[in-house]
């Protein structure tokens, strides 16, 4: 960059020739290094023959001006120690913290602690990283891994990868780059970190073999492309590839939507999941869950964009553990960080977009067929959140229904170690012999008891089968594992659905 222009959130310093930026989340001084490639690690000078403190001495605050380069030592610094200090208290302080009321001057602490930090940026280097640091060099940047929304897009991004060939890479395989997918649940929730689903977003061509979570132990939950075929694949977060940024000319819209709001408190991640079902994404949901401290919401706006104010105190990242934003009661809507665990109300946003339940004229209902695989708990709350139930069986007619939607989603879109089968709304309360619908009835009453020959036998063991399914190709029932992962089928009336 050679202009004074860099990014809106960065404050061009003609002393320091560069730009500088306050973090106010409070960070350790290793995460705080990693938030941009421009936070540098400056070394420590021995303080005498007798007085040495270790071998180096990390500053949370760069030092800036014509000597501040990578290896200054403290001695060439023109630093001025509050009263007290340095103290190296019980031999565990090894770096220095710039203190509040004490006109500039510093101390030191111990690494480990959480302080807010200064960033300095001269130029962006490209280099391999893992997935959870390419994301964050990607916000730290003003934009986010690059979500690929159509076969145009995949292509720009192979002719990008054409500038940059396999030889002037480093990494364990530079044929394949990060891109902005996750999976939030075990192998088969994946969403981009937008929070939309591939399909959602414009591009689903997935690798033939993938997503199958195959590096054990450990998992593939991070989603990369290939230079070669510009498909998705799964692949272990700890990978240390190139990847891909985007940005947007802008990033915030007003609402037009809908808004709601749940009182029945959850954590983050639940509440996350039962947004998505229910509409599209958690419309207060700001997080760092991706990389400690660097902060956006679901949508990818990253919190340097966003018109917040903190409530005081705020944020403190107390204990090193607090990664999402609440908005504080009583506190005229400022906002504080605190632990993704805990359970706080959550509000809902969604888009006007159209619904995709489809009305079969002879049941009366509305039906939606789900590809994403999930638990039969996963799929009920999912049903539920969309205003809808898994679907009940009430006749033959109904089974022939349910088999015509199947055959509209053969088993090749369907990502599911068992696609054939889907999960439908009964529930075995008992020990193997109560079976009822959701909506406590027995099959018979419900006006469909057409069980597979042998079923329901609750045959896997330990465990049980206590959640019901059916076939795409008879329609009968099952009992199956309720962790089985699988397609579902949802119901709704029509008088369930709003005008979108």
């Amino acid at each position: 960059v050679s202009s004074t222009k860099f990014r809106f959130d960065y404050s061009y310093s003609t002393k320091a020739e560069g730009w500088l930026k306050l973090h106010e989340v409070p960070a350790t001084w290793k995460d705080a290094h990693s938030t941009l490639g421009g936070c540098q690690r400056v070394p420590r000078a021995t303080f005498g023959p007798s007085s040495t403190l270790g071998d180096c001495q990390k500053v949370p605050y760069d030092t800036f001006g014509p000597s501040s380069t990578l290896g200054v030592p403290l001695s060439r610094m023109s630093i001025q120690w509050a009263p007290g200090q340095p103290d190296n208290y019980k031999n565990s302080e090894s770096c220095l913290v710039m203190l509040t009321g004490s006109n500039g001057s510093v101390g030191d602490v111990k690494c480990t602690d959480v302080f807010p930090f200064v960033c300095y940026k001269k130029r962006t280097q490209s280099l391999s990283r893992t997935w959870p640091r390419a994301y964050t060099t990607c916000i730290a940047e003003g934009g986010h891994l690059v979500i690929i929304n159509s076969d145009l897009e995949s292509q720009v991004i192979r002719e990008l990868y054409a500038m940059n060939p396999d030889n002037v890479i480093v990494s364990v395989a530079p044929s394949y780059a990060f891109i902005g997918t996750y999976d939030f649940g075990d192998g088969s929730y994946w969403l981009t970190i937008h929070g939309e689903t591939p399909k959602e977003a414009g591009f689903e061509r997935w690798n033939p073999d993938d997503p199958n979570n195959g590096t054990q132990p450990g998992g593939e939950f991070c989603g990369c492309t290939y230079r070669g075929d510009g498909s998705l694949y799964d692949a272990p977060c700890e990978w240390v590839v190139p990847s891909v940024c985007e940005m947007k000319p802008q990033s915030l819209q007003k609402a037009d939507g809908w808004l709601k709001l749940h009182e029945v408190p959850a954590t983050w991640n639940d509440a996350q999941f039962l947004c998505k079902a229910e509409v599209q994404t958690i419309f207060t949901g700001v997080h760092s869950i991706y990389s400690k401290g660097v902060y956006s919401s679901v949508e990818g706006v990253p919190l340097s964009r966003m018109s917040i104010q903190w409530a005081p105190g705020q944020p403190d990242n107390f204990e090193n553990s607090e990664s999402c934003l609440v908005m504080l009661p009583g506190n005229n809507g400022t906002v504080g960080d605190l632990k993704c665990t805990d359970v706080f109300p959550f509000v809902c946003y969604k888009k006007r977009t159209q619904s995709l339940y489809n009305l079969d004229a002879r049941t009366g209902s509305c039906y939606k067929f789900h590809r994403r695989s999930m638990t039969w708990p996963r799929a009920y709350t999912t049903c539920i959140a969309e205003g809808g139930h898994l679907v009940i069986i009430n006749s033959d007619l109904e089974s022939q229904v349910i088999r015509e939607l199947y055959a509209k989603n053969p088993d090749n879109v369907i990502v599911s170690f068992a696609p054939s089968y889907a999960a439908i709304g009964i529930y075995d309360f008992g020990d193997g012999s109560y079976w009822l619908t959701i909506h406590g009835e027995t099959p018979k009453e419900a006006g469909f008891e057409r069980w597979k020959p042998g079923d329901p036998n609750n045959a896997t063991q330990p465990g049980g089968e206590f959640c019901g399914i059916t076939n795409r190709g008879d329609g009968l029932l099952y009992d199956a594992p309720c962790g089985w992962v699988l397609p579902f089928i949802c119901e709704m009336k029509p008088q369930s659905l709003q005008d979108l």
